[in-house]
């Protein structure tokens, strides 16, 4: 099972690697982040450039300055979370509470703007349930 994960994460890496080859200048900065269970930008915590991340769970509780890129099976900028580009990302369930400054873009079963959450640009969500809460 294990070269299996391995096999996963270095597509995603590879993938991530080459779009940012084809987008001038997305790839100045970037980090990535990648584990089997969680990957976390804590609160106070501020990322430079575009994060690329994998995980079970991807959460923005401080601030992403770029692009979000992302894949999981629960993805979500919390209260309190800054993303100050665009975040595309797949995952089960994409759920936005706190800031993201640029355009979402995403799939999922569930893609959600929760009361409190903001969203600067266009909100594009492909998944059974595209919700946004009154007053988001």
């Amino acid at each position: 099972m294990q070269p299996v994960r391995s096999y996963k994460r270095l597509s995603f890496v590879l993938a991530a690697i080459l779009l940012g080859f084809m987008v001038p200048g997305m790839a100045m900065g970037a980090q990535f982040m990648g584990d089997d269970a969680d990957v976390v930008v804590e609160s106070g915590t501020t990322v430079e450039g575009n994060l690329y991340a994998t995980g079970q769970t991807v959460t923005i509780d401080g601030t992403v300055d770029g692009d979000l890129i992302c894949a999981g099976g629960t993805v979500t900028v919390a209260e309190g979370g800054v993303v100050t580009g665009d975040v595309m990302c797949a995952g089960q369930a994409i759920e936005i509470s706190g800031e993201v400054q640029g355009d979402v873009r995403s799939a999922g079963y569930l893609v959600r703007v929760n009361k409190g959450g903001r969203v600067g640009g266009e909100l594009v969500g492909a998944g059974f349930a595209v919700d946004v809460e009154p007053d988001a």
